[in-house]
C-alpha cells in the first residue's frame, strides 16, 4: 500500500476556507484522494482554490457523494476521527500514531479517514458507519481543534510510515463485507433469531467483526456460501 490508498472523507464541511486548508494539509503529506458528503453547490469554489494555493488539484480531483455508506462502499477500512471516546465502544480505539500500524498489519489497500463538521464533528450514526475510530489527544482546557488541523495531524502520522506499508493480501471492501452482513442477518431473521429485536444492532456487531478481522474476498464468499446453504436447509429440519 502507498498513500494513494488513503482517501480523506469530508462529511458536510462548513467553510470553503477549511476545505481548502484541509487540501493544502493533505499534499503536503503525500495524500491526493478527497471525497466530500454533501452538496459541492455549498461551496465556494473560488475560495476553497484561492485557500488551496498550490493544492487546489486535490479539490478539482475531489468524489462527492449524497450519504456517508455511499462514500465508503468501496473502501476496507474506514476510521472515524472523532472525540466521542464513549461512543461505539465496542469498536476498535486507536491513537493517531497507532493507526499507520494498524494498516500495515491488515494489509488494506483503500482506506477511508472519516472527519466530520467544524461545528459537531461526527455524528454518533456516522462514527457507526466507520470501523475503526481514532482520537487525536488534546489539553481537556481546549480540546476543540480546526478541521485542517486534524487533517494535518493524522496524514503526517501515515505519511511519516508510509515507507513501512506494504501490501500483505487484498482485503474485501465495505460493499463485500456489507452483502455478507446482509446474507448473515436474513438467515438468522429467517431462522426466528430475532423476536423481540430488528436485528440492527446484530447487523452492526456483524460488520464491524468482519472488518476487523480483514477478509479477504475467497473469504467472503466462503462465508456467504454457508450461511446460504443454512438457509435452504433449515426449512427442511424443521419438517
Amino acid at each position: 500500500m502507498n498513500l494513494d490508498a488513503v482517501s480523506v472523507v469530508l462529511v458536510h464541511p462548513k467553510t470553503s476556507a477549511n476545505v481548502g486548508s484541509v487540501c493544502r494539509a493533505m499534499k503536503t503529506m503525500g495524500v491526493s484522494r478527497l471525497s466530500i458528503v454533501g452538496r459541492p453547490e455549498d461551496l465556494d469554489e473560488q475560495e476553497i482554490l484561492t485557500v488551496a494555493v498550490h493544492a487546489g488539484d486535490v479539490y478539482e480531483r475531489a468524489s462527492f457523494y449524497a450519504n456517508l455508506p455511499d462514500a465508503l462502499a468501496d473502501v476496507s477500512l474506514s476510521v472515524a476521527v472523532t472525540r466521542r471516546t464513549g461512543a461505539r465502544r465496542n469498536k476498535l480505539h486507536l491513537s493517531p500514531r497507532e493507526l499507520p500500524s494498524y494498516i500495515e498489519e491488515r494489509g488494506d489497500e483503500a482506506v477511508a479517514v472519516v472527519f466530520g463538521s467544524e461545528e459537531h464533528g461526527l455524528t454518533t450514526g456516522e462514527v457507526a458507519s466507520c470501523s475503526s475510530m481514532v482520537s487525536i489527544p488534546t489539553s481537556p482546557d481546549f480540546p476543540s481543534l480546526n478541521l485542517s488541523h486534524a487533517v494535518q495531524i493524522i496524514t503526517y502520522e501515515l505519511f511519516a510510515h508510509h515507507g513501512h506499508l506494504k501490501p500483505r493480501r487484498a482485503v474485501a471492501r465495505i460493499r463485500d463485507v456489507n452483502e455478507l452482513v446482509n446474507t448473515v442477518w436474513t438467515t438468522l431473521d429467517e431462522l426466528g433469531f430475532y423476536r423481540n429485536t430488528d436485528g440492527s444492532e446484530s447487523a452492526r456487531f456483524f460488520r464491524d467483526l468482519f472488518v476487523r478481522a480483514s477478509l479477504r474476498r475467497f473469504e467472503i464468499d466462503y462465508l456467504q456460501r454457508i450461511f446460504e446453504k443454512i438457509r435452504f436447509m433449515a426449512p427442511r429440519a424443521r419438517q
